[in-house]
This record gives C-alpha cells, structure tokens and sequence, in this order.
C-alpha cells in the first residue's frame, strides 16, 4: 500500500471506485457480484477447494526451491547432502525405535 501513495491520484481513483460500487445508478456492486462472486459461488465445492490447493502447492513449491538454493548458497552442495543424510538417518532410526542423534 506505501506504494500506491505515492502515486498522487490514487486517493481520488479509490474514491470513484467505492462510488461506483456504492452507487445504485451503475450498480457497481450487482456487476462485481455477477462477475466474480456468482461464478464462484455457483461452482462445485472441489472444483474451487482444487484451485486453491493448486495455488497453495504452487507457492509452497517455490518457497522450497528458493529455501533449499539458500541453503546451498551458504553451505555449498555437501553441505545439503549432509544434510539430506542426517535427516534420513534420523527418520530411519526413529522408525526402528533407535532414538540416536545423528552427527
């Protein structure tokens, strides 16, 4: 939002815009709810509840790739492999009931 205060004639749109849809003459809010609510209300349940999930994977996706080139970055790729191993070590130790540290 600090953004768009800098533009100087963003107060006077945002204005027009609650106008518009407040209005009853151009019936602002019956045409925002024809074209974006209605659709979505008027869809299956799991169709909408997919798109989200999609979305939701898709920033969980890229948020992980970005982590794990970090961690490369800083630690080099032994490092991750170091890593990656002692993980997997711990999950197999703790699924045999072995509760050993892995260093």
């Amino acid at each position: 939002m600090k953004l768009l205060e800098w533009f100087l004639l963003w107060p006077y749109i945002r204005l027009l815009i609650v106008f518009f849809l407040v209005m009853p003459h151009f019936d602002g809010a019956l045409c925002v709810y024809k074209h974006l609510i209605c659709p979505c209300l008027s869809m299956d349940p799991q169709i909408v509840i997919n798109l989200f999930n999609k979305q939701k994977e898709s920033l969980v996706r890229d948020n992980f790739l970005s982590e794990v080139e970090r961690y490369v970055k800083e630690n080099g790729p032994e490092g991750l492999e170091k890593f990656i191993a002692c993980k997997v070590s711990k999950s197999c130790y703790l699924y045999h009931c072995n509760y050993s540290l892995c260093t």
